[in-house]
This record gives structure tokens, C-alpha cells and sequence, in this order.
């Protein structure tokens, strides 16, 4: 007789015949360890559980129960007198039979159906800077306090990965396969392109420039279209609320830190003191500082103390450095 992978379900919703019960009882009864079994396969529950396991097989699942159970065997048995258990005894009996059947399922789950992905995970710390070329070609540098998460399938159906902090992509052209950048409340959708990217945790903004080629911005949680961008164009995104500004400029200046430069161009004394934490790694105290002013210049090779001392001379200053921070006064 052909079994139905359906009658699983049957047990869950405590619809069983009285022959499929039947057979529950015989099967505890033929062996007194079948609770403590129960006891220890309790926990296999999670894999039927779990929606996102696809079972492409039914009737292969269904015969490793049918294995392991011998359940067949009983249903072509003639029906006869069988030995009778308590109330409390039988509904110990559909238990173990049934995480039983669950956990040959979740074996042919896992040793057919589920492998779960792994996930590579690339990282800068304070001051740090590291560049990784993906499986398709595509080019990634990281700058301070950064991070880039990817699946190990990453190119084999499509090429998604996660970003943190500041990242400049040279996209590898894959017409079938767009490259999908997941920055929290916004993606961005590229072919093939290069583009610069700043998410970090303590800003309340995403910045999007872009060098070459196109990119198409969209709403992550509604995976709704936003906006497109051109080459030479920058995108202001407000992280709470989603509302975005276009700014035309040049974009080359985004990627300067990729060479090891970094410009502040008229920058608020707070964004300047931000980007100058995540270029030397330390954390900057000031006070009795006009707020007021914008500061642009540029480092390339500058000490944290040559830069300080150059600083000093476009606004006076006394500074004291500590290990891994440093206070600044306004004179």
C-alpha cells in the first residue's frame, strides 16, 4: 500500500485511525527505552518547525519512516488481539512515534535537503584600511572600522552582501546577475559600476557617491525603488526617516582615502573630528571650540600629532594624547 507523506500531519493534529494508533502502541511497547528516546529526540523539533526546509521528496521521506518504524509491515498484518495499554501510556506512545517519524524526516532533511549557508565576514579595526576581491571579480576597500558579510554562495545565483561602516566597490559587469549592497534601510542595485558607500552606526545618514555606471537605490523593508544615481552624484539619505538629497559634485574625491588620503572638504568641526577618530584610530575629546566654523584640508601621510600641530595653527589649541585618545581645548 502506498502510504501518503500527508499522514504525518494526521499525527500532529492527533487525527490517527485506530489502526495507526494501534500500531503507535505496539511500536513503544517493543522497547522499554522508547521514552527516553522521546526525551532525547525532543529537541528535533526545530528542523519541522522551521518553514524555510523544503522536503523535495515525499515518498523517499516517507519510506525512511516506514523503515524505521516498520510500519508497513504492521498495516499488512492482519488485525487481531492486541495487547492494550493505559490511557496516559498511549498518548506516551503517539509521542515517541511521532518525534521518531519527525526525526528520520529531519535527518533526510539535513543529510539531503539543508546544508545552512556560512557566511565570510571581512573587518577593519580603528585606523585600519584592507582591500578583498569577491568570487566574481568585483573589488572592495574597506576603510576604518568597517565590515563586509557575503554567503558562501555568493555569485552561484546572485551576488548580495551586507556593509558596515565606509566601503568603495569596483563592480565586476554581470547583465544576469545584479550586485545588491544591504546597508540596513536602503540597497543599492548595481550591474556594474564603482561607488562609494558610508554607513556608519554613530551617523544618522547613509552617503551613496558615485564614480561610474548606474546604481538604483531602493527602500529595503519595502524593497521599493527610490532613486537612480548618475556619475558624479552623491546621495544624502536620512536614516530615520528615508528622505534624501542629490547633490552634484565631484565623486572622485569620495574614493581619496582608498589611496591613503583623506579630504575633509567644509566640514562641520564635529563631522571633522569624526572622520579624524576613524582615520588614527582613537577617540576625540574637545571643548571650548567654536561649533560654528567648517574645516577643509587634506592628510596623506601625517602623524595624529603633525596633524594636531597643524591644526593648531588654523585654530589655536592645546591637546594632550592618551594611549588611544586624545583631549583638544580651544585656547
Amino acid at each position: 500500500m502506498e502510504i501518503p507523506y500527508e499522514i504525518l500531519i494526521k499525527y500532529c493534529k492527533n487525527e490517527c485511525n485506530i489502526q495507526e494508533k494501534q500500531f503507535i502502541e505496539d511500536w513503544l511497547a517493543a522497547d522499554d527505552n522508547n521514552l527516553n528516546t522521546f526525551l532525547d529526540l525532543q529537541k528535533e523539533w526545530i528542523y519541522i518547525n522551521n518553514p524555510s526546509y523544503v522536503i523535495p521528496n515525499k515518498e523517499a521521506v516517507w519510506k525512511q519512516v516506514c523503515n524505521k518504524t516498520d510500519y508497513k509491515q504492521y498495516l499488512e498484518k492482519d488485525t487481531g488481539i492486541r495487547k492494550k495499554h493505559s490511557i496516559p501510556y498511549t498518548m506516551w506512545a503517539l509521542t515517541a512515534v511521532l518525534i521518531l517519524s519527525l526525526l528520520t524526516i529531519s535527518g533526510y532533511l539535513i543529510n539531503n535537503t539543508y546544508s545552512p549557508k556560512s557566511f565570510t565576514h571581512i573587518s577593519t579595526q580603528w585606523g585600519e584600511k584592507s582591500q578583498a576581491i569577491l568570487a566574481d571579480g568585483t573589488k572592495v576597500w574597506l576603510n576604518s572600522k568597517s565590515e563586509l558579510s557575503f554567503a558562501s554562495d555568493y555569485n552561484d545565483e546572485n551576488r548580495s552582501i551586507e556593509a558596515h561602516g565606509e566601503l568603495f566597490f569596483d563592480v565586476a559587469h554581470d547583465q544576469d546577475k545584479p550586485f545588491i549592497v544591504d546597508i540596513g534601510k536602503v540597497k543599492i542595485r548595481v550591474l556594474g559600476t564603482s561607488f562609494n558607500v558610508s554607513n556608519y552606526d554613530g551617523d544618522d545618514f547613509f552617503e551613496i557617491s558615485l564614480i561610474e555606471g548606474e546604481v538604483e537605490v531602493l527602500d529595503a523593508k519595502k524593497d521599493k525603488h527610490m532613486f537612480n544615481l548618475s556619475p558624479s552624484q552623491r546621495a544624502h539619505i536620512n536614516k530615520h526617516n528615508l528622505k534624501y538629497e542629490i547633490i552634484n559634485e565631484d565623486t572622485e574625491e569620495a574614493k581619496l582615502w582608498t589611496a591613503n588620503k583623506l579630504l575633509i572638504h567644509n566640514a562641520t568641526l564635529y563631522t571633522a573630528i569624526k572622520k579624524l577618530e576613524r582615520w588614527y584610530g582613537v577617540n576625540i575629546s574637545y571643548s571650548q571650540l567654536d561649533e560654528s566654523k567648517r574645516y577643509t584640508f587634506l592628510l596623506n601621510t601625517e602623524s595624529l600629532r603633525e596633524f594636531l600641530d597643524l591644526f593648531n595653527k588654523i585654530t589655536p589649541i592645546e591637546y594632550e594624547i592618551y594611549d588611544n585618545s586624545v583631549k583638544i581645548k580651544g585656547k
